[in-house]
């Protein structure tokens, strides 16, 4: 599990895995009839964080919406408009 999770690591700086607390009574679970690449695609993109997502489109720069995808995994990346609170990655190399 460390060598699929270490390219999200490497993005999140200070942040550990181990402090990520799951609250059964605030999670939810969909079965949805679905091809999962389709939800996949969809989950990816950002065109949807302007509708679906409208307090997060007004704090970071649509523009800059950034997804990275791994082997395993991906990040997403929204850098934060001026004056926003952001949570601070790693510095990249």
């Amino acid at each position: 599990m460390h060598n699929i999770l270490t390219p999200i690591q490497n993005h999140l700086g200070s942040y550990t895995f181990s402090s990520l607390d799951l609250k059964p009574n605030l999670s939810k679970t969909y079965h949805i009839h679905a091809n999962w690449l389709t939800y996949c695609d969809n989950y990816l993109e950002g065109f949807h964080i302007p509708y679906v997502h409208p307090t997060l489109n007004k704090a970071i720069t649509y523009e800059d919406y950034e997804v990275r995808v791994f082997d395993h995994c991906n990040v997403q990346i929204g850098r934060c408009k001026p004056g926003q609170k952001v949570y601070l990655c790693k510095k990249e190399t």
